[in-house]
This record gives C-alpha cells, sequence and structure tokens, in this order.
C-alpha cells in the first residue's frame, strides 16, 4: 500500500469532535460506570434496548476522555450492541421487499448503532495514529479497534445485502480507511482474539477480506438465510485470501468510497491506491468440497464445508468468485408491460386455475393430513401476502416493465406499492405484453432502489403445465402429491422437465404425474438435475406419455 496522508484521511471521515465531560446515560465519564449500565440493560427487549444503546454510543463519541478510556467503554458496549443488531433483524428481515414503516426504523436502527461503533473505534485510532512511539501493548489494543470496526462494518454491508440494496459508500470510506490505518501503523496481520464466534482467532486483514468476498459474492442472488450462512462461513475461510502486487480477482481503490471490483469485469486503473485481492485459493478448495473432497487445506488452513452451505450456494460462490464465470449473454432492450405472479403455490393455482390443491387432485387422491415439517416447508415457499384463499382469478398479477431481455430471460423493473414477499430463487410465471400464454421462471438476483426494485428473472420454459408430482422413498412407498409444473420439450428429440420444490426429489427418482383430477396419475423417473435454487429445482424427466386416452397398459414402464 501506498503512503498515506492521514490528515486528509481524517478529514474525509469528518468523525465527531468530543466536547462534552460526563455521560448521561450512567452519571460518570469512567469505564466502571458503563459497565455497571450494560450489565443492568434488558436484552430480551431488543427494540429498547438497541435504543438506548444508540443513544450511549452517541454520547461516548461526543465524551472527553483519552483513547485508551473511551476504547474500554466501547469494549463494554461491543458485544451486547453486535448481538442485539444481530437479534433485530427479526423485526426487518422475512418481510415484503417494500418494508413497512417500522420495520425501515429498525433496520436504520441496527445500521446506525453499527456505524456509531466503527466510528468511535476510528476516533480512538485517530488519537493513536498522532503519537510517534508506540508499545507493543498499544499496537495489540489498535489491533482489537480496526478489527472490531470492520466486523460491524461487515454486518452492515451484509445487512444491506440481505434487503436486496447495495453498501452505503459510508461503510467503504471507513473499511478503506481502516485497513490503511492498519497498515500505517503495521498491525494488519496483528492476531485478535475476537469475542465472536465465527471470528475468534484472526486479524485485521481478515476481516477486511470478508468484507471484499462479500461484496463479491452476489448475495443478491441468495436468500437472507442464505446470505447469513455465507458471511458466517466467511469468518474461516476469509484466512485462505490473499492480497496480491498482480491483477488478479478483484480490486479496491481505497482512495475512493466504491466497492471491490470484479478484475475480469472491469480492470484496475493505474493511478490511486489500488490494492488486489487473490480469490484463488479459496475457489479451488471450495471446487475441492464440492466434489466430495472433504476436508481441504489452503494456506495451512484447514477450510471445511458448514453444513448450513449447501451444494448449490457452494457452487453458486465458487462461480462468483472465480475469474472465469463472465456471463456473455447478448441483451436487447425493451420497454415492454408484462404481468408477473411470485410464488410455487400463486403460480401453480393460476396455471391449473385451481386454488384448493386437494380438489385439483381429485377425489380418489387423498390430500396430505398432516400440518408437519414437510408442510411448513412447503408453505415457506410461498410468500403469503400474495396468497388469497377464495379463488385464483384473485391472484392479482404485478405489473412490471421488461427493461432488458435476452434468450436466458428478463431485467424487470416493478414499481408497485404492494407488499409482496419477494426473494431469490422464488418460482415467477410472466406473460408479456400482447401474449396470451405464461412462461415461468426462477428469480436469480433482486435489487431494491429508493422508488422501485429490479429483478433478474431467469425463462425456463414458456409453456409450463401445473401437475401434481409424488416421489418414491427408498425404503419403500411414495409421498403426497406435491405441486409441480410439467416443462414440455423445445425439440422431439428432447425430453421434458419437472419443476419441484427443493424437498424429497433427487436424481434418478421414480415419480408418480398427475395432471389433472380426472387423469390417474402415470409413472416416470426424474433423471438429473438442470437447475438448482435455494427453493425449487428443475430436472430432466424420463420421457411418458401423460394423454388423457392412454390406458393403464399404455403407461411408460421404468
Amino acid at each position: 500500500m501506498k503512503t498515506i496522508d492521514l490528515d486528509h484521511i481524517f478529514n474525509t471521515l469528518r468523525l465527531t469532535t468530543p466536547d462534552i465531560d460526563l455521560l448521561a446515560f450512567c452519571g460518570g465519564n469512567k469505564t466502571s460506570k458503563v459497565n455497571a449500565w450494560v450489565n443492568n440493560l434488558k436484552t430480551t427487549q431488543t427494540i429498547n434496548t438497541c435504543s438506548q444503546l444508540y443513544q450511549a454510543i452517541a454520547q461516548i463519541l461526543r465524551l472527553k476522555t483519552t483513547a485508551p478510556e473511551r476504547k474500554a467503554m466501547l469494549d463494554e458496549l461491543f458485544l451486547t450492541a453486535y448481538t442485539s443488531c444481530l437479534s433485530l433483524g427479526k423485526e426487518f428481515l422475512n418481510q415484503p421487499l417494500l418494508l413497512p414503516e417500522q420495520a425501515q426504523k429498525s433496520a436504520m436502527l441496527g445500521q446506525a448503532i453499527l456505524k456509531s461503533l466503527a466510528a468511535g473505534y476510528l476516533l480512538y485510532l485517530q488519537k493513536i495514529c498522532t503519537e510517534k512511539k508506540h508499545k507493543a501493548a498499544q499496537l495489540t489494543q489498535a489491533a482489537e479497534a480496526a478489527h472490531s470496526a470492520l466486523q460491524c462494518l461487515a454486518l452492515m454491508q451484509l445487512r444491506n445485502q440481505q434487503l436486496y440494496s447495495q453498501a452505503t459508500p459510508l461503510i467503504w470510506r471507513y473499511a478503506n480507511a481502516l485497513i490503511q490505518l492498519a497498515d500505517h501503523l503495521n498491525i494488519r496481520e496483528t492476531l485478535v482474539k475476537s469475542v465472536l464466534p465465527e471470528c475468534q482467532a484472526s486479524t485485521p486483514d481478515h476481516a477486511y477480506l470478508r468484507m471484499v468476498a462479500l461484496a463479491g459474492a452476489q448475495l443478491n442472488q441468495l436468500t437472507q438465510i442464505d446470505m447469513h450462512n455465507v458471511f458466517n462461513a466467511l469468518g474461516p475461510w476469509s484466512a485462505t485470501l490473499r492480497f496480491s502486487d498482480e491483477p488478479s480477482t478483484f480490486w479496491v481503490d481505497l482512495q475512493q468510497d466504491g466497492a471491490p471490483q470484479p478484475q475480469k469485469r472491469k480492470s484496475a486503473p493505474e493511478h490511486g491506491n489500488i490494492i488486489h485481492i487473490d480469490f484463488t485459493a479459496l475457489t479451488q478448495q471450495l471446487s475441492y468440497l464440492i466434489a466430495g473432497d472433504n476436508p481441504a487445506i489452503g494456506h495451512d488452513t484447514q477450510m471445511t464445508l458448514p453444513p448450513e452451505i449447501n451444494l448449490p450456494t457452494a457452487m453458486h460462490l465458487e462461480a462468483a468468485w472465480s475469474r472465469s464465470s463472465l456471463r456473455s449473454d447478448e441483451r436487447r432492450t425493451s420497454a415492454h408491460t408484462a404481468e408477473i405472479i411470485i410464488g410455487f403455490q400463486q403460480c401453480h393455482s393460476k396455471l391449473s386455475g385451481v386454488d384448493d390443491f386437494s380438489a385439483f387432485l381429485g377425489d380418489t387422491i387423498a390430500a396430505p393430513k398432516s400440518t408437519g415439517m414437510l408442510t411448513n416447508l412447503m408453505g415457506a415457499l410461498t410468500p403469503s401476502d400474495n396468497t388469497n384463499t377464495k379463488t385464483s382469478g384473485a391472484f392479482t398479477p404485478l405489473k412490471v416493465t421488461t427493461q432488458n431481455v435476452s434468450k436466458e430471460g428478463y431485467c424487470l423493473l416493478w414499481e408497485g406499492s404492494q407488499s409482496v414477499r419477494i426473494s431469490a430463487g422464488d418460482v415467477v410465471i410472466i406473460r408479456e405484453h400482447a401474449k396470451r400464454d405464461w412462461g415461468v421462471g426462477v428469480i436469480r438476483w433482486i435489487r431494491q432502489l429508493k422508488q422501485h426494485s429490479i429483478l433478474g428473472v431467469q425463462l425456463i420454459n414458456s409453456k409450463p403445465q401445473a401437475v401434481g408430482a409424488s416421489c418414491h422413498y427408498q425404503e419403500g412407498g411414495y409421498s403426497d402429491f406435491m405441486r409441480a409444473f410439467l416443462l414440455p420439450s423445445l425439440h422431439s428429440h428432447q425430453n421434458p422437465s419437472l419443476l419441484t420444490a427443493n424437498l424429497l426429489f433427487n436424481e434418478q427418482t421414480k415419480v408418480k404425474i398427475k395432471t389433472t383430477a380426472s387423469n390417474p396419475p402415470v409413472q416416470s423417473k426424474i433423471l438429473h438435475c438442470q437447475i438448482t435454487t435455494g427453493k425449487v429445482k428443475v430436472f430432466e424427466l424420463q420421457k411418458v406419455s401423460l394423454s388423457p386416452q392412454q390406458n393403464s397398459s399404455q403407461v411408460h414402464e421404468l
């Protein structure tokens, strides 16, 4: 890294100027008073606790005190504040894409707490950087401060991505300043024992590289839960990442407020304070783990695949962080209107014309009687705010505009204000302007902006048919029928496909397919998986005749 201008960095940060002598929230100006106050917080009352923490941290930033005392106070608050911000997520996650007002306030409160904590540690580092000589203990304390600040910024970054928005420039302004200050103090590789379980033994370098990896992971293509799982996994995985002297996977201009850029899409400029980050070891180890070679070793670090990271997510990450994953689909601009319906249940009901799935199956087929785990999981595939239990005609499509179109799908602009839950991986049916038929696809990515939302939809099939599907258990017997979509082949030499929930159905499994209430189920077999998201799978289906005229002797033999 280049030599830095400390005055310029801190002028750019615009940190609070201390101007008070007493902390009103605890009635003192000593760490012991802050400790006693924290111990009396009712942390189970998350919103109330966060409101008090926000006010307390703001006062600590304004307090006239020594640098060690300020850091000690912030350390007293750090664990409680960080975990409270994590708990606050339940107030605004798994909500409609356009957050209700109270959910917006909760999200903003959490971000404000984390930002204030990071600013407090920067205030401490500002004082340390003005000193000419440093003892070993001071440098250790400085490394802890930089590491804690970067952890706060990483959680802020995750929250932005979970709400399908982009990290604010302030996050990267702080993060880029912190890594430069750590370099100036020569503490980038100082080992810090964090109080957080996902980063128990880490360095400021690791904390910064974790943020770079989060920025490059294309998390807007994942569900909110999968995003959090990736966030946790990157605690230990960040140890495999390395800064590089030569152009590599990603680059960052530390003099700017921008997020990391992939080298494959935009080459690093020749001017500025540019750093390069090499993801080669991480992507190689991920490819080994995906192939089943576990455990893997990279840079003297044992890397494993946590059980929370499923295979589709691991494959997504390996592609996102790989230099060879650039897409080259030709897109053409478009400004036509279209209609979409989102959610497995809603799409099935619209295409079949029947809301009650037991009615779709017919009287001879018993509907699932239990409301156990499988039923709950199936329900989770359906955004509840779109549901109307009366008639399928009540599923009002969302009006969208096609910004651009390719052979793979659409980029859609939605400016509606309806309370709709949308997440990456959801099934969607789409009908373009002046067309009669609905096509089926999946939402691959979402970007939430101030006045509108942008959805990336992968088109899977232009003539889907709503069906019921039941899979064969290895121990014998068949499951209850579940909603599914039969996707006819585009060419006579190709097999049809079956779109199912990401549950039970696996490759090389026998299935029964029921097309209408009056037709008996037909037996077939699903072959290899063609597409997978966190919510659904698309399988190649062994050819089978589903003609209403066939009799039982004509059913395709497996």
